[in-house]
């Protein structure tokens, strides 16, 4: 199967995740997308919604995609994305792994823990964003790994920063707003 992991902080999820993923199912098949949640991402500040807040968000988000679903990857300390590509191919051998993240992410690579050893793990889908080429993401890629899968078409303003901001949480899915409004996450 192909499977697509798409991980963030999701502090909230909204709609540009969606459509990120279902710009990547869309353009390479993909029969399963798991959303993690990070729970202690290493490279930002603490999140504002505490984990299980926003895990439930993502579960309340992706109501009705039968082929999507949340997934808690029980990783002690700091969260990293490698980890979390090991965790999910220890439960998926036979499984191909497609990580799916925005240009913008993507170009600080090699910043990333073990980053060397992912392109050899899983094949990347990576989504255009904030003015980043292709060109700039294959010049960081490490060589001998498995294919880039660019999403050129892929240029969405959304981002959790923004949604945070917004009183009205619009960007984000109706279900998720008013989960957040009901727990006073972003006030």
């Amino acid at each position: 199967m192909k499977l697509g992991l798409l991980g963030g902080t999701f502090d909230p999820i909204h709609r540009g995740h969606l459509r990120l993923a279902a710009a990547a199912e869309k353009a390479l098949g993909l029969q399963r997308i798991f959303f993690a949640p990070a729970a202690q991402p290493w490279h930002k500040r603490p999140p504002r919604a505490a984990y299980a807040d926003r895990y439930a968000m993502v579960a309340l988000a992706l109501e009705g995609h039968a082929r999507w679903q949340p997934i808690d990857i029980p990783l002690a300390g700091a969260t990293y994305t490698v980890d979390q590509v090991d965790w999910l191919q220890a439960l998926h051998p036979r499984d191909r792994i497609y990580l799916i993240v925005g240009a913008d992410a993507m170009v600080t690579l090699p910043s990333w823990k073990r980053y060397r050893s992912l392109p050899a793990k899983c094949d990347f889908i990576v989504a255009a964003r904030g003015g980043i080429t292709i060109e700039q993401i294959e010049d960081i890629l490490p060589a001998g790994g498995r294919p880039l899968h660019w999403l050129s078409r892929f240029a969405r303003p959304e981002s959790s920063t923004h949604a945070r901001r917004q009183a009205s949480l619009d960007e984000v899915p109706a279900r998720v707003a008013e989960y957040a409004r009901r727990a006073k996450l972003y006030n």
